[in-house]
């Protein structure tokens, strides 16, 4: 289903100006023997070739085929940085162990073994129930009361998603943090946000720093985006 979701996602690409062929390869690995010879081919017509990986399963891809390849490729972390970093809870984890700003997370599991009465307790009306393993805002809900939860959640059999965290909501601004990084060292950085139908980009020191601490921290290697929100009445 997952990948499903992905090719729907990613198909819209063929209409790019800048995209001359458009090739669906299954990145899972039964696609990996295919995709070497594909593009050791375009190498072998053109010296300059570079291979940019721009997804994480494009990422995993890559490093299990790297010393197959004939070709210059952008860097890329390392598949243990990527399960850290892609993963939310253990990016959670992560942050809180290098203090770094997150909203009060709990992982629950599965949607059966959410406790309304003490996750409304504890983090408040409304509250995120989010995978910790999707993109794309897929299986993200705001829980805003027990008849949302049960009609849409619990009682939805079209939601299936089973490695859940519940997060506290922060009434905000979301935005995007772009960066690149060699061995933990940030060489650049682009932070934006979409207004109406464009895409702004921004000043914001705060987010250079925390910025310049995840790449450090987790030793980054390549390109990375990270979604932020920035909460409402503090600005951080």
């Amino acid at each position: 289903a997952q990948q499903i979701a992905t090719w729907r996602y990613v198909r819209p690409l063929r209409w790019s100006t800048h995209c001359s062929r458009h090739v669906m390869i299954e990145l899972g690995g039964s696609g990996d023997d295919e995709f070497v010879t594909m593009i050791n081919g375009l190498a072998a017509r053109n010296s300059q070739t570079v291979l940019i990986p721009f997804d994480c399963d494009g990422i995993r891809m890559a490093n299990r085929v790297q010393g197959r390849l004939q070709v210059k490729t952008v860097p890329v972390p390392d598949v243990a940085t990527l399960d850290l970093l892609e993963d939310k809870w253990s990016f959670h984890a992560f942050c809180s162990q290098h203090a770094l700003p997150v909203p009060l997370t709990r992982f629950v599991g599965t949607k059966e073994a959410v406790d309304f009465d003490a996750i409304a307790a504890e983090f408040g009306l409304p509250f995120v129930l989010k995978p910790t393993n999707w993109s794309g805002s897929l299986g993200v809900q705001i829980v805003t009361s027990r008849s949302q939860f049960e009609q849409d959640i619990l009682g939805d059999a079209r939601y299936v998603f089973d490695t859940l965290v519940v997060q506290q909501f922060i009434e905000g601004e979301d935005a995007c943090l772009s960066v690149l990084a060699n061995r933990g060292r940030l060489l650049a950085l682009a932070i934006q946000r979409f207004v109406l139908n464009r895409i702004e980009f921004m000043p914001n020191a705060g987010l250079e720093v925390i910025a310049s601490q995840i790449c450090r921290d987790s030793v980054y290697h390549g390109v990375m985006n990270l979604d932020v929100r920035i909460e409402k009445d503090t600005g951080k």
